[in-house]
């Protein structure tokens, strides 16, 4: 049974609602549900926008690397790329060196889409961090960091990868 602040009150019931873990959650969902309203503006999902991102990180990723870097499903990849393929954003190109594989690779509008969803990430991050200092989203980040990388240095999303803003990319204006 857990005890006060490892998530249970103390009659061991109802999880004490200002544990670490509990409002991990509460906050996630909070970022999840904002993170979507906000991709559902550039008509886009939520895994569309980490997808976008994580082509424009590493251009020439497989679909099964992109499923292993984001931890989505290899089949939920498909049906996402399927999508941006339909919308203009992604293509998917023969590997030269192996004609099985596909490389996704944005296109000239996907790289466009992208100053949008860089700024609307921006934005979100902001809003959801508003309250905090400068000081404090270091910090906030940090500790997040830490519950974030596994002993392993594996990260807890099932993914190591990590994506870049518009400057990381040689273009913060286009």
């Amino acid at each position: 049974m857990a005890t006060v602040g490892e998530g249970a009150d103390a009659q061991g019931g109802v999880p004490d609602p200002t544990g670490a873990g509990a409002l991990l959650v509460q906050v996630g969902a909070y970022a999840a549900g904002l993170f979507a309203e906000r991709a559902a503006a550039l008509g886009l999902s939520a895994p569309q926008v980490k997808i976008l991102r994580a082509v424009d990180a590493a251009p020439g990723l497989s679909q099964q690397a992109l499923a292993d870097l984001l931890g989505i499903l290899p089949s939920r990849v498909v049906g996402h790329v399927d999508d941006l393929e339909a919308k203009g954003l992604v293509e998917r190109r023969r590997n030269p060196e192996d004609r099985r594989l596909h490389e996704l690779h944005l296109t000239v509008a996907g790289a466009a889409r992208m100053d949008d969803v860089d700024r609307m990430v921006a934005d979100h991050e902001s809003a959801l961090c508003s309250s905090l200092s400068s000081e404090e989203r270091r910090v906030l980040a940090g500790l997040l960091t830490a519950i974030a990388i596994r002993p392993s240095g594996e990260q807890a999303s099932g993914g190591r990868g990590t994506t870049r803003t518009a400057a990381d990319r040689g273009h913060a204006t286009r």
